[in-house]
């Protein structure tokens, strides 16, 4: 890991508290990114849970011995926000966990159903802990990573290309297609065309700008990827829209109530 993240104790002793309630979770966020080599500064344990409704006690139960309290809108753990997308912010008021804020969400945007990103999870002990922890994978971290967020993009091009020129000469299909379809340095991009030409050229239907990278068009492929980024980052403020705006309310609702 690299940069400023959260005491890694705090963050086995959450992993503890839901692995004894049955909670299955994987670590998304800037800790995540981290795990990949990123710049993390985030203090807050970002957590995918798989969780449906029967199982809300136990995680109550779960967040209740780590003293977990709502600090932010919604103002309480309700399946029905779950469900529908939004994300619950809590504060841990246990003394050994000195604050952390912890984050929970069962259906982030950009997710894939949660048994298919925990067959490809990253299962790692925290050092000095003894507690195995399990991190989205970096394509489904990357999928996440598309938000409207201009930080969340800096963030996948640092990523993939780590990615990229840390994975050597023998590498897998499958991996080559990863990269052609997600890397987003115009030299990067340029110089992994280069090397498969002819899975990019399969490619090119699928993402046209590969075409512009064939042609090592360093400019065009920066605009197009410019371009890309822009697209998607309107798309995910279109989808965020109605949560956003419900959140405002709640916000508005809250202040009027103190």
């Amino acid at each position: 890991m690299r940069g400023k993240v959260a005491r890694l104790e705090a963050v086995a002793e959450v992993m503890r508290a839901l692995e004894a309630h049955g909670v299955r979770s994987l670590i998304i966020g800037g800790i995540a990114s981290a795990v990949y080599g990123g710049k993390s500064v985030t203090k807050d344990l970002d957590l995918q849970l798989q969780i449906e409704r029967p199982d809300m006690e136990r995680l109550q139960d779960a967040l209740s011995s780590v003293q977990a309290k709502v600090i932010a809108v919604p103002t309480e753990l309700r399946w029905e926000y779950l469900e529908r997308g939004f994300w619950v912010h809590f504060e841990c008021e246990h003394p050994s966990l000195h604050g952390l804020h912890l984050d929970v969400a069962t259906r982030p945007f950009g997710a894939a159903p949660f048994d298919e990103m925990w067959s490809r999870r990253l299962s790692r002990t925290l050092p000095e802990t003894g507690t195995q922890a399990h991190f989205v994978a970096l394509p489904d971290l990357v999928s996440l990573k598309k938000t409207r967020r201009k930080d969340d993009w800096a963030t996948i091009q640092l990523l993939m290309d780590l990615d990229y020129h840390g994975g050597g000469d023998a590498v897998q299909r499958e991996q080559v297609r990863f990269w052609l379809r997600e890397l987003r340095s115009a030299q990067t991009l340029i110089e992994c065309v280069a090397r498969f030409g002819g899975e990019a050229i399969k490619l090119t239907a699928e993402r046209p700008l590969l075409g512009l990278a064939i042609q090592a068009d360093h400019t065009g492929v920066a605009d197009a990827l410019d371009e890309e980024e822009r697209l998607a980052r309107r798309a995910d403020e279109a989808r965020m829209r109605p949560l956003l705006d419900e959140l405002q309310r709640m916000r508005h609702t809250a202040r009027r109530s103190q």
